[in-house]
C-alpha cells in the first residue's frame, strides 16, 4: 500500500498480483451493475448498493483475497482520468483520491465506468509486461 515504505512509482507489481487485481476489478464492475448498485458517501448502504472502495473490499472478502492493487490501480486511472479532462489530481493517490473522484458532485456511473476500465487495462498490462518478462 501507498504507505508500507516502498516506492511504487507505477504500480508494475504484474505477475500474479497483478491478474488477481484484473479479477476484483472485473468482479467490482459486475458487482456495481452498470449503476444500479453504485453509491456515493457510503462504503456500503443497507440496500446493498457500493461506492468504488466500498466494492473492492466486498469482492476481496467474497473471494477471500487481500492479495491485489486493485486500488492502486484505480488510483492511477483516476489520476489519469483527471489529467486527461485537464483536471488537477485529487488528493495524494490511494483511498483519498477514490474516495473523492466516487463521491465528487454530478460524478455519473459512466465516469465509474471508465476509471474502472481503465484501471483493469493497467493492472493487464502488467500482467503481460510480466509474463513477457518470465518468457
Amino acid at each position: 500500500m501507498p504507505f508500507d515504505g516502498e516506492v511504487r512509482p507505477h504500480v508494475l507489481s504484474g505477475g500474479p498480483t497483478a491478474a488477481q487485481s484484473a479479477i476484483v476489478l472485473d468482479r467490482v464492475e459486475l458487482l456495481l451493475d452498470g449503476g444500479a448498485k453504485w453509491a456515493r458517501r457510503a462504503l456500503e448502504t443497507i440496500d446493498g448498493r457500493h461506492c468504488l472502495l466500498g466494492a473492492i473490499q466486498h469482492v476481496r472478502h467474497e473471494l477471500g483475497n487481500q492479495d491485489d492493487r486493485a486500488a492502486e490501480y484505480l488510483a492511477r486511472a483516476i489520476e489519469q482520468w483527471q489529467l486527461s479532462k485537464g483536471l488537477p489530481p485529487l488528493g495524494e493517490g490511494g483511498d483519498c483520491s477514490i474516495m473523492g473522484f466516487n463521491d465528487a458532485h454530478r460524478r455519473g456511473f459512466a465516469d465509474i465506468a471508465a476509471v474502472l476500465r481503465g484501471a483493469r487495462q493497467l493492472a493487464t498490462s502488467d500482467t503481460l509486461v510480466a509474463a513477457q518478462g518470465t518468457g
